[in-house]
């Protein structure tokens, strides 16, 4: 692809098109999307020998013969080659396409990118990739790839037609960026590039002399966006005025709860408490983990604030979860004025309510103004959304079990107040598993625990199958909106689940998502609760607000469609009043890497917040801006593609200090 080719509109957006997975929304963004990394073609090894074993490696060498498929599937060719010893080797390649290894023939040199590994006395090769030949000496930028999408290749192919036409605009945005913090010479000496450019910078990156100068210009110009995140952080992030509110009538309204608080909550109540006293606008996370009761630390303040004539919101993201919240508060404060604003529910009196609490139906609904917004569940709203009703004197308080990572990077920088809650009213032990492949061990521990009488919690990531079928007979007159199908294998659809369950237990099987009408999830929840059945069917629509207190096991299909934050909240629903409960994570198909490690880190830990920590370092902290909407992975301002990381932000915090004038001792790097 050439500039001229770049620029006609039609051309633009299938490059737009092929790249926007990585937050790139137009063509001078595009040199902003680094590579992840380089692959090594300037000598590339011709013994086969010298190879490291289980790393890919770059080898030329010459074809012996022509590929042969593989006997018991087509998936796999296999075919000899030569090195300059005159060692001869087999190699595999992988792929389905029926030409696979076309083009391979006796005598064909071959530049390739293999993995060696001991093999009956000698080495066998994987082919990862034949390279086109033109990379012959030359270092190769290796960009991210998307599952399901547009091939590595084709990424590589359209940021490099996109380049010459668009690093001059991306030089400039960059500058932009950057010049608020200091000169760019002296930006660029601190990142070890002192007599570059920026615009050398990104050219290196793209297309470097190296693999090694490919690795130093991508770490130093990830080093500057980390300087531009802390700078948009600090800039962004300022205390505001607002109405200071002592609340005197907190030990009364405690009292009035049915039990009393834990040390946790007590903490919290009065640290949230004290920064509302304060006359400056309170921005909170209220980090309770699973379990630890932080809905009454909100109903709590919310009660004392309208003692002293301030308003409250609660967002809830489900209805189950607003109900429960409204009705709880309804009961425990009978004397304050509440309403719940839901679809189909009468507000017509929220706007003079003192307490209003809602689903996300209240984004469309004048309301008034509020003292304090609550929004319970972070991580399930936009920043748009949370900050709907957040004017510049309101107080704010988030609440999450795990934090979304933007959210957890801000807090260990300080930029907003933290109150955590560990502690349980009940003592309780969550054993969590990863099964794989058919699941039998599994099911049999399910089987043992419906045997035993306890309730089973399943949750299946697809409501039905892609035609209308046995859900609809089988729920017609329970009640349903239109269905939704999605792109997962039928058998792990509540539509197909179902049938399978009554047959093995008749009349104690019920389903639920969130298509449902409410009247039909309260139903199912209910015979849950009171024993009318046993094993409930459900979406991750349970994510949140639903409570069973006789519930200690749960499967959870295809958890690798699911972030730490799902799966953790899913995994609470078990043991809710204490004692033993079991989490089942079921992958009948094979997982990546990534995803592995994603599972990993659940079965590490039930803390919620040691797994906010593991999901902010895997995924990246966003956009730390106070306008930023990109709550995970690039800052998509400087960055694409490559998460910013705490540890690059950390590491850059010397320069930081210096530049922005708090350390004046020495030079950045001394």
């Amino acid at each position: 692809m050439d500039s001229a080719t770049a620029s006609k509109p039609n051309a633009d957006s299938a490059a737009i098109a092929a790249l926007q997975a990585f937050g790139v929304e137009r063509p001078s963004q595009i040199p902003l999307l680094l590579p992840v990394g380089y692959d090594d073609f300037a000598a590339p090894y011709r013994t086969v020998e010298s190879l490291e074993h289980g790393v890919p490696t770059a080898v030329e060498v010459v074809a012996v013969d022509s590929p042969t498929r593989c006997s018991g599937g087509i998936d796999r060719v296999r075919f000899k080659i030569v090195d300059e010893t005159g060692s001869r080797y087999t190699v595999t390649l992988y792929g389905e396409d029926p030409e696979l290894g076309k083009g391979i023939t006796e005598g064909v040199e071959l530049l390739m990118l293999v993995v060696a590994k001991p093999w009956q006395g000698g080495l066998h090769l994987t082919c990862k990739e034949i390279v086109d030949a033109h990379w012959r000496g030359h270092a190769r930028p290796t960009y991210p790839g998307r599952k399901g999408g547009d091939t590595r290749e084709r990424v590589r192919a359209v940021v490099a037609g996109y380049l010459r036409p668009n690093v001059p605009r991306a030089t400039q945005h960059v500058i932009s960026q950057l010049e608020p913090i200091a000169p760019i010479s002296d930006l660029l000496t601190s990142v070890g590039c002192p007599d570059w450019t920026i615009e050398g910078l990104i050219w290196e990156t793209h297309r470097p002399s190296s693999a090694a100068s490919g690795e130093h210009a991508r770490r130093a110009y990830m080093e500057l966006a980390a300087l531009a995140a802390i700078h948009r952080k600090h800039s962004g992030h300022q205390s505001r005025r607002a109405t200071a509110h002592t609340v005197r009538s907190l030990g009364r309204r405690v009292a009035q709860l049915p039990h009393p608080l834990t040390n946790d909550q007590r903490a919290a109540v009065k640290g949230i408490a004290a920064k509302l006293a304060e006359p400056v606008a309170m921005r909170a996370i209220l980090a309770a983990d699973v379990g630890t009761g932080k809905s009454w630390v909100a109903l709590v303040l919310a009660a004392a604030l309208a003692d002293v004539g301030a308003r409250t919101i609660i967002m809830a993201p489900t209805y189950p979860l607003a109900v429960q919240l409204a009705e709880e508060f309804a009961r425990l404060y009978p004397d304050i004025t509440s309403c719940l604003v839901a679809d189909n529910h009468d507000d017509t009196h929220a706007s003079t309510a003192m307490v209003v609490v809602g689903t996300s139906a209240v984004l469309t609904r004048e309301l008034g103004q509020f003292d304090l917004v609550v929004v319970d569940e972070q991580q399930r709203w936009s920043r748009a959304q949370r900050e709907h009703y957040v004017a510049a004197n309101t107080h704010l308080l988030e609440m999450s079990a795990t934090c979304i990572p933007r959210t957890q990077a801000l807090i260990q920088f300080g930029k907003v107040a933290v109150f955590p809650m560990r502690e349980t009213h009940a003592p309780k032990t969550i054993h969590t598993y990863l099964w794989e492949g058919d699941g039998a061990e599994m099911f049999r521990q399910v089987a043992g625990a419906i045997n035993a009488g306890r309730p089973v919690m399943v949750i299946y990531p697809k409501r039905e199958s892609t035609d209308d079928g046995a859900l609809k007979g089988a729920r017609k007159d329970r009640g349903k909106k239109t269905p939704q199908a999605g792109g997962i294998d039928d058998r792990h659809s509540i539509e197909k689940a179902l049938p399978r369950w009554e047959a093995k237990y008749p009349g104690r099987v019920r389903a639920m998502t969130g298509e449902d009408l409410n009247e039909v999830k309260a139903a199912a929840i209910d015979d849950i609760r009171d024993g009318r059945a046993q094993i409930l069917l459900t979406t991750t629509v349970v994510e949140v607000g639903i409570s069973v207190a006789n519930l200690f096991d749960i499967v959870v299909v295809h958890p690798d469609r699911y972030g730490v934050t799902t799966l953790h909240q899913l995994r609470g629903r078990v043991a809710r009043n204490g004692g033993e409960g079991h989490c089942h994570l079921w992958c009948p198909g094979p997982i990546s890497a990534k995803t592995r490690d994603r599972l990993d880190a659940v079965l590490s830990t039930t803390d919620g917040f040691k797994l906010a920590e593991m999901d902010l370092q895997q995924r990246g902290t966003g956009d730390l801006g106070s306008e930023s909407s990109t709550q995970s992975g690039a800052d998509q301002t400087m960055l694409f593609g490559v998460p910013l990381t705490v540890e690059l932000i950390e590491s850059v915090m010397p320069h930081w200090d210096y530049f922005s004038g708090r350390s004046v001792s020495s030079q950045p790097g001394d």
